[in-house]
């Protein structure tokens, strides 16, 4: 009779049977379903107080409950979490009231309920919405990035849950519930590196309770390694050095550097200018405050007083703007960059101009790649040696690399080899034979060079992984010297 819309008839029918057996297990589960098409009939129609009333109605049913009829319940929260998408603020602090009253179990359907309420941004009930639900509920996929159209990967569940109850933290300021939320965040960010932003609120929770500076720059920094290049980044990476002022207005200056839009960079412009007030350096500080005031008077914002007062202190004396920093703030932010980082000697062995990628090889069977641009240095060409930072494991991460003024010999991976040219008939490679080495010599360094058979050359060769065969052996980087054999080998 639900199915046929006829469910006012259906509900009188069940009502009788049930009061006649109210304990009824099965009877109670008719009861259960003749609800659960009232809901769904209200939550298609956004009827929302049909909906509430239908979930009391199912609450009261007391020998029925979701670990009895897995079902029933989840096709319920299949309904409630398409409703959930399109609720206001308000209407989904009244509906968590009445779910409090059910404890659901992990399921798809109870996931997508969760998912549906994470829309509500700012919302007041989000911290008990997540405690209600429980975060231990979370399955095995909801740890998965979402696939989107074009292959593209989007932030699983599991992440999106955890960042909205630390944003729902960070409104609250509520630190009894930030000390047991913290571990857990901070396991997550150990068990899962693949996701991006658990360091990043595990160091804004960790500010925000006032925890120790070293713990604080143990989680940030390799979050901020990997977002470098955006401004915010920095400028929470700022707030652990309240205590230290120029670290901080270094850290702020790195962030104005990053190329963000200028409209975003008011809050952070505004406190490069403060610590420059502070330290006696009026023509920087106009030089930041005159900026934000010329981006609020284009998009039509209203200046801050804060901006006005000390655009009137800075200008009073004369003093022209000053756009230098007056620091290096990048070797300072480096320094902090290169914090539990491993210093190596590498060599570049291949230049991809097209892609501006280098590949380097900077150890043992330790082999990366790196774009072009981040090597401070000029004249990158293979067989350059580098002075990297890297940090991490399986990937790698180059952190810092800067070109080096000279070879390094001694290096187990990198040697001079000397040798007899080997030409191998009707084939561009070539190998340079020695004692107890065969080192491989790419076309291209056979062909700049003119390398025939029998020719004795040196070469700068590393021990390189051949990508096509999956092995490791000496490759030649650069001709060093050559001569005609004289019938012995080197």
């Amino acid at each position: 009779m639900c199915r046929d819309g006829e469910w006012d008839a259906a509900h009188a029918q069940v009502r009788q049977e049930l009061d006649a057996a109210p304990g009824d297990i099965w009877t109670q589960r008719k009861m259960g379903w003749v609800q659960y098409y009232r809901i769904k009939d209200a939550a298609e129609a956004n009827r929302l107080e049909d909906v509430l009333d239908g979930l009391s109605q199912l609450s009261r049913l007391d020998q029925l409950r979701p670990s009895d009829d897995q079902m029933l319940y989840d096709s319920v929260l299949w309904k409630l979490a398409l409703m959930a998408r399109n609720l206001q603020q308000d209407d989904g602090t009244r509906l968590l009231a009445v779910l409090k009253g059910f404890h659901f179990s992990p399921s798809r359907a109870y996931s997508f309920l969760l998912k549906s309420h994470l829309h509500l941004s700012g919302w007041s009930g989000m911290l008990d919405f997540l405690d209600w639900w429980g975060l231990d509920h979370l399955q095995a996929e909801d740890f998965l990035p979402y696939q989107a159209l074009g292959g593209k990967g989007l932030m699983s569940l599991a992440e999106r849950a955890h960042i909205a109850y630390a944003k729902a933290l960070l409104q609250s300021r509520d630190r009894a519930r930030c000390g047991h939320f913290l571990p857990r965040l901070q396991q997550l960010h150990a068990d899962h590196p693949e996701m991006a932003y658990p360091g990043y609120f595990c160091g804004k929770l960790m500010v925000m309770t006032g925890a120790d500076r070293e713990a604080v720059l143990d989680v940030l920094v390799p979050f901020v390694r990997e977002k470098s290049r955006d401004f915010w980044a920095w400028q929470l990476l700022s707030e652990s050095y309240r205590e230290d002022a120029q670290v901080q207005l270094a850290c702020l200056l790195r962030a104005v550097h990053c190329g963000a839009q200028e409209s975003f960079l008011g809050k952070v412009r505004m406190r490069i200018a403060s610590l420059y007030v502070a330290q006696g350096e009026p023509g920087r500080a106009r030089c930041h405050l005159e900026r934000v005031a010329a981006c609020y008077q284009r998009q039509g914002w209203h200046l801050p007083l804060e901006v006005r007062e000390m655009l009137g202190f800075v200008c009073a004396g004369g003093t022209p703007p000053d756009a230098s920093p007056g620091s290096d703030f990048m070797e300072v932010t480096n320094g902090i960059l290169a914090r539990g980082c491993q210093e190596c000697v590498a060599v570049v062995t291949h230049v991809d101009e097209q892609a501006r990628r280098v590949a380097i090889v900077y150890g043992q069977e330790r082999r990366t790649a790196l774009r072009k641009k981040d090597i401070s240095g000029k004249g990158v060409k293979v067989g350059t040696f580098l002075r990297v930072l890297v940090s991490g494991e399986d990937p790698v991460r180059v952190v810092q690399a800067s070109v080096m003024d000279a070879p390094v010999p001694g290096l187990p991976y990198v040697k001079r080899v000397k040798g007899i040219v080997r030409r191998v008939p009707e084939k561009s490679f070539a190998f340079v034979r020695a004692k107890g080495v065969n080192c491989f010599l790419h076309p291209a360094l056979v062909a700049q060079n003119q390398l025939a058979e029998g020719e004795r050359v040196s070469v700068l060769a590393a021990f390189d992984l051949d990508r096509k065969t999956g092995k490791w052996g000496w490759a030649g980087l650069v001709l060093l010297g050559c001569e005609q054999d004289t019938g012995q080998q080197g």
